[in-house]
């Protein structure tokens, strides 16, 4: 193979592995749009869409388009009931990011020899460990996570798997970050972060916004 046709073929290379790289955003946000367009002619404007952003959600932005579309499979569904308590938990989606984004992100470390670096690096091993325990505790928190409603409150657990109640009486705002959580206040300054991916999720905020309505005309 001549020069010319090495540099050919390694340009090549690089354009179909540039494809393949954001095809799939590319692919997620075109389905997105579409979504969104159908929605918009259909009339029908989700409770979700009615929920203003919180200042750092304006400045850090929303999901990755085909993280966006994967996580929030599911949302629009219905919640199981038991009883009039409505039991809110993640989606496929998300569980499969939180679960496969660790595995992922070790893949990358090997193949970038990470491992053999660290060894001779002690604040690298140390960082690197609370790292792992991090997307750890993440995995373990989102895919146990739950969240139960009825007619008087809200409950859920926060990240240190604290059961926080509260009462729908109580809810003032909810704002949410533009990618991750719902911010629900309280009048007595309480917050809660509540996954914005959650089966059901649309009719709890639709939910909330009701309560926010009705303490608000009292």
């Amino acid at each position: 193979m001549n020069p010319q046709d090495f540099e050919l073929f390694r340009m090549t290379d690089v354009y179909w592995s540039m494809a393949w790289a954001i095809a799939p955003t590319v692919v997620a946000l075109v389905v997105l749009i579409v979504l969104q367009v159908r929605r918009r002619r259909s009339g029908r404007i989700k409770p979700s869409e009615r929920v203003g952003s919180t200042g750092m959600g304006k400045v850090a932005g929303a999901l990755p388009a085909e993280l966006s579309l994967l996580a929030g499979a599911g949302t629009g569904g219905r919640a199981h009931e038991t009883l009039g308590e409505m039991f809110l938990r993640p989606t496929w989606g998300l569980r499969a990011i939180t679960i496969g984004f660790p595995v992922l992100a070790a893949y990358f470390m090997t193949q970038m020899h990470a491992v053999d670096q660290l060894q001779t690096m002690p604040f690298d091993l140390i960082l690197n460990g609370v790292i792992c325990l991090l997307i750890f505790h993440v995995a373990i928190y989102t895919n146990t996570y739950e969240l139960r409603y009825d007619g008087d409150c809200f409950a859920h657990r926060n990240w240190f798997y604290q059961r926080r109640q509260f009462r729908w009486s109580d809810i003032l705002m909810i704002r949410h970050d533009n990618a991750y959580f719902y911010e629900i206040h309280t009048k007595d300054r309480r917050k809660a972060y509540v996954p914005k991916h959650l089966i059901g999720i649309e009719d709890f905020v639709e939910t909330v916004q009701t309560h926010i309505a009705l303490n608000e005309s009292y």
